[in-house]
C-alpha cells in the first residue's frame, strides 16, 4: 500500500507541475492537469485510509448499557485469545 501511495502522490505532483505550461500553450486543457491532480490526490488519501489499522471499539458514557456490555464481553474474549 505505501508504494501505491507514493506513486499516486508523485502523479499528483507531475499534474500540477504540468497544469501551468498546459495552461500557457493549451489554455482550456490545463482542466485535465487539474482533474489528474485531484483524482491521483483522492487515490493517494484514500490508499491512507485502507492503511490505518481499525480501532477497536471503547466504552462511552453516550452508548447504552447493553453496547457497553458487548464491547467489555468482546474485549475480553480477545484478551482470552
Amino acid at each position: 500500500m505505501k508504494i501505491l501511495r507514493i506513486v499516486s502522490c508523485v502523479l499528483s505532483c507531475l499534474c500540477l507541475a504540468a497544469l501551468v505550461p498546459v495552461a500557457i500553450f493549451f489554455e482550456w486543457w490545463c482542466i485535465l492537469c487539474l482533474v489528474g491532480a485531484v483524482f491521483f490526490g483522492g487515490l493517494m488519501f484514500l490508499f491512507i485510509r485502507l492503511a490505518e489499522p481499525k480501532r477497536a471499539p471503547r466504552t462511552d458514557f453516550m452508548k447504552s448499557d447493553e453496547e457497553n456490555a458487548k464491547i467489555l464481553q468482546e474485549r475480553e474474549q480477545h484478551k482470552d485469545e
